[in-house]
């Protein structure tokens, strides 16, 4: 579900936008024996001492439902 093709996009938004940040990213897909496939990555920093986002980063809820 996650792969080189979608880490090199995010990293290329990340860069665009000169974000200082990072982001967490899940993908949810249905399978076919009734259950779910899930599969989560953290792409950037972060904390300012160098801190990488990790699938386990918990963030703030902030206004991100806009």
């Amino acid at each position: 579900l996650l792969n080189a093709k979608i880490d090199a996009a995010i990293s290329s938004i990340l860069q665009n936008f000169k974000s200082p940040g990072g982001v967490g990213v899940a993908v949810v897909q249905k399978s076919r024996e009734n259950g779910w496939v899930v599969e989560t990555k953290g792409h950037g920093i972060a904390k300012v001492d160098g801190t990488k986002v990790t699938s386990d980063t918990l963030f703030n809820i902030g206004s991100n439902s806009k």
